[in-house]
């Protein structure tokens, strides 16, 4: 995965083989801090900040590494500019009711690979796990008599979080009818041989595969669905401490993107400072120097 992504950032700098001062044959050696910026300013806009801070990142390593192998004359992993981001500035998106429900009558659970879509989006909206949460699902990992299961959570910690009963209850009709026999421990499992367990990106296909049988477009991922149990909780009276508990994020400034989801509250926020900035807006003008 590293070496995929760091060959991919290199050939950001494809490009400058158009560019003839870089394209002669000693092209590296002319390679000048401007034209270390254009490459990564040319993917700019075609990607998210976060994404953008990687290969950023990336790209002045594959810079240290020219300077160091004696293939540039100079170092330029300093020409690299830093990324604008700013925390808290993405809104999420939770998904309308109709189109969740939509997505979960999408998955037929006359068949068995229906009942394990059905139970994997299911969880996803009723626990707001992550997919690759969903995809390390163990079958050790469910204590049926106390009603909860281990999450293998990043970072590699865990938690046990409670098992509703209707998420309970169709766990357990795709596990005694639908999932495949198989010696692989892994809860949701590829249904053709050797029927390995699913990888986070096959949660992923399983969720958008729902969304185009309902007839959505575009289609969202998982994470969205973790977006709605948040702003249902919110919605129901939950505190931003509460959502953090369910949603298992280490920090409370993690949490704080979801207070953007809570209409209500900023409703009750927003009224007073209108009716406050209208007020002011009307009140008459004071010459300098003067008392009305």
């Amino acid at each position: 995965m590293s070496v995929t992504a760091y060959t991919h950032t290199a050939r950001l700098l494809g490009w400058l083989a158009e560019v003839p001062q870089v394209a002669a044959p000693d092209g590296l050696a002319r390679m000048s801090p401007p034209l270390v910026a254009q490459s990564l300013l040319a993917r700019a806009g075609q990607v998210q900040a976060w994404a953008m801070k990687a290969t950023a990142g990336r790209l002045r390593a594959f810079l240290r590494y020219l300077y160091a192998a004696g293939l540039i004359p100079h170092p330029l992993d300093g020409a690299v500019p830093p990324p604008a981001g700013w925390g808290l500035t993405a809104l999420a998106k939770a998904v309308p009711e109709e189109k969740i429900a939509a997505v979960l009558a999408a998955c037929d659970r006359a068949t068995a690979r229906g009942r394990r879509d059905y139970a994997i989006v299911l969880i996803l909206r009723r626990l707001g796990l992550r997919n690759g949460e969903v995809a390390r699902l163990d079958l050790d990992d469910i204590d049926w008599r106390a009603g909860v299961m281990l999450v293998h959570l990043k970072g590699g910690r865990i938690t046990w979080v409670p098992l509703p009963p209707d998420v309970g209850q169709v766990m357990a009709d795709y596990l005694t009818d639908g999932r495949p026999e198989t010696a692989c421990r892994r809860v949701f499992v590829i249904h053709r041989a050797p029927f390995s367990g699913l990888s986070r990106s096959a949660v992923t296909d399983v969720v958008r595969g729902a969304c185009r049988r309902a007839g959505i477009d575009p289609a969202f991922a998982p994470h969205r669905l973790r977006h709605s149990l948040a702003s249902e909780l919110l919605r129901q009276g939950a505190s931003m401490h509460e959502v953090g508990q369910v949603l298992a994020h280490r920090f409370e400034s993690t949490t704080a993107v979801y207070a953007k989801l809570d209409y209500h509250a900023l409703g009750e926020l927003a009224r007073p400072w209108l009716a406050a900035r209208a007020q002011t807006a009307a009140a008459p003008e004071t010459a300098p120097g003067k008392t009305p």
